[in-house]
């Protein structure tokens, strides 16, 4: 046998080996994705409304309204947007809304969000109709990750053989020219 025979078959072999190990992986990574994905709410978490102030943080009166410190929803500078609200802050901010100091709006897919509780109901309803619709961008937040650890490894690793074969092919390339 030739040694170009033999290359092919370390070539045919290194692929069926890349082959079967990257099914392999995504094949465990797609049922863990699926089970954290399958929980009967797995975007239903708690989200507030990220404001912009009409001054610096450290210059605010925090003592005056809403209006007084933030800008209107819809009329300042960025757009409207929304922030996780982390669980360490979650059972303070419920106190909050119990005592009516925040509203606390809950969604039919669990999702709550928290609002400043002295908005106006146009911008109440402005915010959430918003909420709704930025709905399809939280989740493709929540799935994108998934895909590279899904495809991201393979892919990696392929990457590393064709510059292997790369690598490898140049020293043999100038073993042949020398005889």
């Amino acid at each position: 046998m030739s040694k170009g025979g033999n290359a092919l078959n370390w070539r045919r072999g290194f692929f069926r080996v890349w082959v079967s190990v990257s099914l392999g992986w995504m094949a465990i990574a797609v049922v863990i994705a699926t089970l954290q994905l399958s929980e009967p709410f797995p975007f239903g978490r708690t989200f507030q409304y990220v404001s912009e102030t009409l001054d610096e943080p450290w210059n605010i009166d925090w003592s005056k309204g809403h209006y007084e410190r933030r800008k209107a929803p819809g009329k300042g500078n960025y757009p409207i947007t929304f922030a996780v609200l982390e669980a360490p802050y979650v059972e303070a901010w419920d106190k909050r809304a119990a005592k009516n100091q925040i509203l606390k709006v809950h969604f039919p897919d669990q999702t709550i969000l928290f609002l400043p509780y002295d908005l106006t109901d146009d911008d109440i309803q402005l915010l959430t109709k918003e909420f709704v619709n930025q709905k399809l961008n939280r989740i493709f937040k929540g799935i994108f990750p998934w895909g590279g650890l899904i495809f991201g490894p393979p892919l990696a690793m392929f990457l590393m053989a064709l510059m292997l074969f790369w690598i490898v092919k140049g020293f043999t390339m100038n073993s042949h020219r020398s005889s």
